[in-house]
């Protein structure tokens, strides 16, 4: 392809696989670096900038932090706060609460909309300079070397030179629902759950996972009409805490050494939070300034500190510092309350999809015995998949085998997770 003078490209393309939030703001970065080069985001899923989470059209799914936080601009704090400012002038979106802009929380498609715009404005900057920008709507399957820089393979068999390829794939969910067949039957999609003809306004539903997406599941079939009961079963029975809008905190954390032990630091967080309370405070304050330093806290420990971090505190930071939108918060809340949602602390085992309907296998937390469990339908929500090698898609299993890929020290053997029948 030629640049802007006509000339050719002197290098094969930058290309990035993915096309979520992460490949389109780094594809923007690069057009905005001085020189010529051409950049091509690879994703079939549909255009750069929305990804698997700001993908929903609706209105109903909203992201869990507020748009003062949400910045795609690290130079400017209020970037995302001033576009919505303006989005909702001009009457995109109408049902906006009534309060300052910067403590709104924006459903997720508009927050798509907002990296798509500022990709293509990037986009057309920067084609007057000779830096050009292409999405390809394909899926990469291999990566390989190739004289000169590397070459991109593609599931139609076509492929692409490339100077250098950048993983932007995004999560991969650790359900395992999709196989060759599709979506097994009485198995419902986390944001789209149209209630199947076995399932039913009124139908018994188990969702497996207490993270986002279950509060995600949980508000999508409240929109669908769903009146039935639900189980949401985790390991921990744990769930996510609201968003909060907290005051500021110092940062205590400011000019703690990195090498700080995990219970010494674990103790200095909850030390923190009780003080908070005691001045009554939102514990969240405090919390809030952790995130800044946990690269440099992660970088210092040693092997043993984060074992013991992944295996004996993840599940509990993740349920504090990963919050729900208040919105889906309160309705979670009101659920419980009428008695037709509840926590499970279990293990899913298997989910049978063989006959009529599902049949959940599971151990309940601190039992020995296996119980079972039959619903209507399920929803898996269990998380995101960190190990490749769970993952059964010819793009990981392909880097793993060519050794590209290796599995991070603190991975679990490929065994022992969930499966599907």
């Amino acid at each position: 392809m030629p640049d802007a003078s006509g000339q050719p490209f002197s290098e094969a393309p930058i290309v990035i696989l993915g096309g979520g939030v992460s490949g389109a703001l780094l594809a923007a970065r690069l057009l905005e670096i001085a020189g010529k080069r051409q950049v091509v985001v690879v994703d079939d899923a549909g255009p750069p900038g929305r990804g698997l989470a700001y993908s929903t059209v609706g209105r109903i799914h909203l992201v869990n932090a507020n748009a003062g936080r949400m910045s795609a601009d690290p130079d400017d704090a209020d970037h995302f706060t001033n576009w919505l400012a303006r989005f909702v002038r001009r009457g995109g979106w109408p049902e906006a609460p009534n309060i300052p802009v910067s403590d709104m929380f924006a459903p997720r498609s508009i927050y798509g909309l907002y990296i798509q715009e500022l990709l293509a404005d990037a986009v057309t900057v920067n084609a007057r300079h000779g830096r050009r920008f292409q999405w390809l709507p394909l899926r990469a399957v291999d990566v390989n070397e190739a004289e000169g820089g590397l070459e991109v393979h593609f599931h139609d068999g076509a492929s692409l030179s490339a100077s250098v390829v950048v993983l932007a794939t995004g999560i991969h969910s650790r359900s395992g629902v999709r196989g060759p067949a599709g979506r097994p039957r009485g198995v419902l999609d986390p944001w789209h759950p149209a209630l199947e003809a076995t399932a039913g306004a009124d139908a018994r539903i188990a969702i497996v996972g207490a993270g986002l997406t279950m509060v995600d599941a949980v508000v999508s079939l409240q929109d669908a009409g769903h009146r039935g009961s639900i189980d949401v079963i985790s390991r921990h029975g744990l769930k996510p805490h609201p968003r909060r809008l907290p005051p500021e905190w110092p940062d205590f954390l400011a000019e703690e050494a990195s090498g700080i032990s995990l219970r010494a630091l674990t103790r200095k967080v909850r030390r923190e939070c009780r003080a908070a309370l005691r001045l009554g405070i939102d514990w969240q304050a405090p919390l809030d300034m952790v995130r800044a330093h946990i690269a440099r806290f992660w970088h210092a420990a040693s092997d043993l500190q984060r074992r013991r971090f992944v295996r004996l505190v993840r599940p509990f930071w993740e349920s504090h510092h990963h919050r729900s939108p208040p919105q889906a918060a309160l309705l979670l809340d009101r659920l419980v309350a009428e008695g037709r949602l509840r926590h499970i602390a279990a293990d899913v085992q298997v989910i049978d999809t063989s006959q009529r309907k599902p049949r959940l296998t599971m151990r309940l937390r601190g039992s020995t015995g296996v119980e079972n469990g039959t619903y209507d339908a399920v929803i898996v929500s269990s998380g995101v998949e960190y190990d490749w090698r769970r993952v059964d898609q010819p793009l990981p299993r392909n880097l793993l085998q060519r050794g590209w890929v290796r599995p991070g020290r603190f991975c679990r053997k490929p065994n022992g997770n969930l499966s599907l029948a």
